[in-house]
């Protein structure tokens, strides 16, 4: 297989100033939106200092409070988790920062394109994903301009479903 960068680099290399492309998994249960929030925290650290929206009581808490931010999100409890990564490191490559977004039933991930990205990152990337979704047979991993949900990136579709084919032939 050609390399993922070579395949992908124009939706990674140049940033555009100021969207932020989209990277979906879904559909998730609550357990398995919990558990992949649970795997995502494992390996990062949150940014800054978000705050939290609870419903019913409306106001804001401290998303570093809370021990259990993606199952209250399961629950209805606070109306969606967002906020930024810090740290993740896959192997030994640093990830540039992504954003995380918790929604009953999926995750997403957002990135700002340019130079921060390249071969190596990429192909963390990837295998960052496939670490969060191998034992998920009926999650979907796609990619969508920001604020483009409804028309997936095909290219990336292709080039992902190619690698999750790959990497279930080498762990059969």
């Amino acid at each position: 297989m050609q390399p993922i960068w070579n395949k992908l680099r124009h939706i990674f290399e140049h940033d555009d100033h100021g969207t932020l492309p989209e990277i979906f998994i879904e559909p998730l249960t609550g357990a398995e939106t919990v558990e992949m929030y649970r795997n995502v925290m494992s390996q990062a650290e949150i940014l800054d200092d978000p705050m939290a929206w609870t419903i019913p009581e409306e106001h804001g808490i401290p998303l570093k409070q809370l021990n259990n931010a993606a199952e209250l999100v399961v629950e209805g409890k606070i109306l969606s988790l967002s906020h930024g990564l810090a740290d993740l490191k896959i192997r030994d490559v640093t990830l540039p920062q992504l954003n995380i977004w918790v929604q009953p039933g999926a995750v997403s991930f957002d990135y700002r394109m340019g130079p921060e990205w390249g071969p190596n990152e990429v192909e963390a990337l990837f295998e960052f994903l496939w670490g969060l979704v191998q034992n998920i047979p009926t999650a979907k991993v796609f990619r969508a301009e920001e604020g483009c949900y409804f028309e997936p990136t095909e290219e990336f579709t292709r080039v992902w479903n190619e690698y999750a084919g790959l990497r279930r032939q080498r762990e059969v």
